[in-house]
């Protein structure tokens, strides 16, 4: 892989987390847009039973939301995002429909994860095409799709996209989008999982999810022990979001037993007092603090958090006076 193409990789790779971390999670790479929302589950075909990580984005509803656009006065729009539109003819803002994204083991005897992204909008494939092959991908039909494939670099995993329909594209580690290519022909995906669809489930009316298998997912990115001796006894996690004009969520744990859950409500608990003490002089902070609620009852721990509109307005002031203090004048 030349130097070109692993830095089209890692962009592509920056644009679809970005899509995806808007929704407080990790920018990259139809169907109408208002149909997007409702394709979530229907993406999970795509996502293999041994996924220990799940994760799906409204990026339009993101994108258009009026929370969007008070960050965008706050967070200007990065030059890399127009030089990807230029390469791609992805406009991040308007051309991203839903993302859904996994975390696997990987396959073989090597220890760690393997990311796969479905992203659903609408995709200039014949540009697309020309611009990877360009860099020094190859191309493969396997199950009747064009694969397109990157070479790894340094111990790195083969990289690949596939264009499974008009306005929906795979990408991922090679090992994954094959494995993906052959879900949609049929078999075993993750919504086999009766745990994993049961949270997904109440889950996805969200604007952003995601669900885990904690203990697995830790097992697989082989930590140092240092880490792993010390992460809580957590099982299951889940999270999601709502954006409008602010932004509510919950943030959700299952841990092994009572004990475990108390113990973490204790950590958590003890952590936020103090946040809320240290924050005594800044009031956005204190504000943001007093939208976290913690709950839950037996082996369940819950974050909940509600950030209104008026806190994004009252921040947005505060960086303009902060920016117009900064500025030199001339004389």
């Amino acid at each position: 892989m030349t130097s070109k193409t692993r830095n089209f990789v890692v962009a592509s790779t920056m644009v679809l987390g970005a899509g995806l971390g808007t929704g407080l999670l990790a920018y990259y790479v139809g169907f109408p847009s208002g149909a997007a929302s409702r394709r979530g589950p229907e993406d999970l075909q795509f996502i293999p039973a041994t996924a220990t990580l799940v994760a799906s984005a409204d990026v339009h509803t993101i994108m258009t939301s009026p929370l969007r656009e008070r960050l965008r006065a706050l967070v200007p729009t990065p030059h890399g995002q127009a030089d990807f539109a230029a390469q791609t003819g992805i406009n991040i803002d308007t051309d991203l429909d839903r993302i859904t994204a996994a975390m696997t083991p990987s396959v073989g005897s090597a220890r760690g994860l393997e990311a796969l992204m479905v992203a659903r909008g609408r995709f200039d494939v014949v540009k697309i095409e020309a611009l990877m092959r360009e860099h020094g991908c190859r191309v493969e039909e396997v199950s009747g799709k064009r694969l397109l494939i990157a070479e790894g670099v340094e111990g790195k995993h083969p990289v690949s996209l596939a264009f499974m329909a008009p306005g929906l594209i795979v990408f991922g580690s090679a090992s994954q989008v094959r494995a993906a290519l052959a879900l949609s022909q049929g078999g075993a995906n993750v919504t086999s999982l009766d745990e994993v669809m049961s949270l997904v489930r109440d889950l996805d009316s969200s604007t952003a999810w995601a669900v885990g298998r904690f203990d697995a997912l830790t097992a697989s990115a082989a930590l140092p022990p240092v880490v792993s001796d010390n992460l809580p006894p957590v099982q299951w996690f889940s999270a999601n979001i709502f954006v409008d004009g602010g932004v509510r969520g919950t943030i959700r744990v299952e841990t092994r037993d009572d004990a475990s859950a108390n113990s973490l409500r204790d950590i958590v608990r003890g952590g936020l007092a103090l946040a809320r003490l240290q924050s005594s002089r800044y009031p956005l902070a204190r504000a943001a603090l007093d939208a976290l609620t913690l709950e839950g009852d037996g082996r369940q721990v819950s974050l909940s958090f509600d950030v209104p509109v008026e806190l994004f307005d009252e921040l947005t002031t505060t960086m303009s006076q902060g920016a117009r203090r900064n500025t030199p004048t001339i004389q």
